[in-house]
């Protein structure tokens, strides 16, 4: 539980400082053998070349932090984004 709390608070942290969004939506879904974290942001989203988004000193922990939390409880984290038009992280947890 505490896991998944951090990673929602991470990225909703990330997404005020950053994405200038009007609308951020988070699910959590239970699937037959896994449990499904979706955040998503209208906000102005980043070019998967823009590597400052994934740079630690550059932009504090943000998403590397996401993606280590996952990864540290046995998630597999995937990060969408497109310039103009938001991001959505989703992380898959086996249960």
């Amino acid at each position: 539980e505490l896991p998944i709390y951090r990673i929602i608070q991470e990225a909703l942290t990330n997404i005020e400082r950053h994405a200038d969004a009007r609308t951020v939506r988070v699910e959590l879904t239970v699937q037959a053998s896994s449990l499904l974290l979706t955040v998503h942001d209208d906000g102005k989203g980043f070019s998967s070349g823009n590597q400052q988004h994934l740079h630690p000193r550059k932009q504090g922990i943000g998403l590397i932090n996401i993606r280590e939390r996952a990864v540290a409880v046995g998630g597999i984290c995937s990060i969408q984004s497109v310039e103009g038009h938001g991001t959505e992280i989703t992380v898959q947890f086996s249960q």
